[in-house]
């Protein structure tokens, strides 16, 4: 019964939209998810762009501070709890 009702909500990309056209969308692969939000952002004309400075802190050398970040960057999305790197 659960599965009926949930596939009576599926919809063509068309349709969603239609429907939605700046709404919240259920995916079901974070590539799918990452397409959507960059077709949102960049239908934004007036957007203004924003680069993030990282620090690092507890890092008691410049070799430390190279170590942590080569990691980071290499940590999965899920593992950053969902910050890109």
């Amino acid at each position: 019964m659960e599965i009926t009702l949930i596939e009576s909500r599926f919809c063509t990309v068309k349709e969603a939209e239609a429907r939605r056209p700046k709404g919240i969308g259920l995916f079901n692969t974070n590539n799918s998810v990452n397409e959507y939000n960059n077709k949102i952002l960049n239908a934004y004309v007036d957007r203004i762009p924003s680069t993030a400075k990282d620090k690092y802190i507890g890092c008691t050398s410049k070799e430390q501070e190279i170590f942590v970040r080569q990691k980071f960057h290499k940590m999965s999305f899920i593992d950053t709890n969902g910050l890109p790197n």
